[in-house]
């Protein structure tokens, strides 16, 4: 079996239609397989709630308060 690795921005219409074609693809293909991986800002993230550094609000308006905006 081979493997691919694709990296897509998925930041525009084209590359989100084509996503769709694979995810699309993959439903009636049981031979094909696609793995999902959390993007960077998703990872650093979870390693900020992992150390804790998280924000507890009560509210939108208590949020906004504690970042100052």
């Amino acid at each position: 079996m081979s493997s691919f690795t694709l990296h897509i921005n998925d930041g525009s219409a084209k590359a989100q239609t084509f996503i769709d074609f694979l995810r699309d693809y993959v439903k009636d293909n049981v031979f094909v397989d696609i793995e999902d991986f959390p993007n960077e800002t998703t990872l650093k993230s979870i390693k900020d709630i992992e150390k804790g550094n998280v924000f507890q609000a009560k509210d939108a308006d208590d949020l906004f308060k504690q970042l100052d905006l």
